[in-house]
């Protein structure tokens, strides 16, 4: 009788831990399973529009600068550097160099572009692209020129670049230009290289700082700058 009661409490003993090693590996598969669905259900807020600042060293100068923001699609978008790297001049589309041919701007240059801002006397200006040889460009009003400081800062919609399409990257770049009427143009400052990107998730930040330059213009040198999209 004892022995047969020994082996039924064995017996019974046997049962809890095996219901007990099951319980424990189902609430482990529960675990696994509602963990793997607030991985897949993770939704990204992608921004809409774009905030920019650039401060320089000292205040703007729109009557004989123009200060520019280059975007792209393409992490091989071009630019006309300065001399001795190249001997174009920084246009805006339209705009005929002194010298050589202005197709070629358009095909090393613009044809890269998916748009740009423009800062002058007259405003803050938006241009869509894509930019084609004997086509015009219409500028669209950004904002007014407010009080010049050694800052510019503006805000625009990516739409207004890039049409309903965003794409993940966009490929930047913030160019300071001498711009005299009837003299050749050349790029004077800029952020790259290397390359700026910034992502087109809500929040997402570039930013740099910018050794100076005190063989520039301190209106032409740039020293930080901070592009962030909302």
């Amino acid at each position: 009788m004892i022995r047969r009661n020994a082996t039924k409490l064995k017996t019974q003993m046997l049962k809890v831990k095996t219901n007990v090693v099951i319980i424990f590996f189902l609430v482990f598969l529960l675990s696994m399973a509602f963990g793997c669905a607030r991985t897949v259900t993770q939704v990204l807020d992608f921004g809409t529009q774009m905030g920019v600042s650039v401060k320089f060293r000292e205040k703007i100068d729109v009557t004989n600068n123009r200060y520019f923001m280059v975007l792209s699609t393409s992490e091989s978008f071009s630019i006309a550097l300065p001399p001795p790297d190249s001997m174009d001049e920084f246009l805006e589309p339209g705009d005929l160099p002194q010298t050589g041919s202005i197709a070629d701007y358009y095909t090393d240059y613009y044809s890269t572009w998916s748009g740009y801002i423009v800062v002058d006397e007259t405003g803050y200006y938006i241009n869509k692209g894509p930019f084609f040889i004997g086509d015009s460009t219409t500028r669209e009003v950004l904002s007014t020129l407010p009080e010049l400081t050694d800052t510019i800062s503006f805000n625009f919609r990516l739409s207004q670049i890039f049409g309903s399409t965003i794409p993940d990257t966009i490929y930047f770049d913030i160019i300071c230009a001498n711009y005299p009427n009837g003299a050749e143009k050349f790029l004077k400052d800029h952020i790259a290289p290397p390359v700026r990107t910034i992502s087109k998730v809500s929040g997402s930040l570039a930013s740099g700082s910018v050794a100076e330059n005190t063989v520039l213009s301190g209106s032409q040198d740039i020293i930080n700058w901070a592009v962030e999209v909302q």
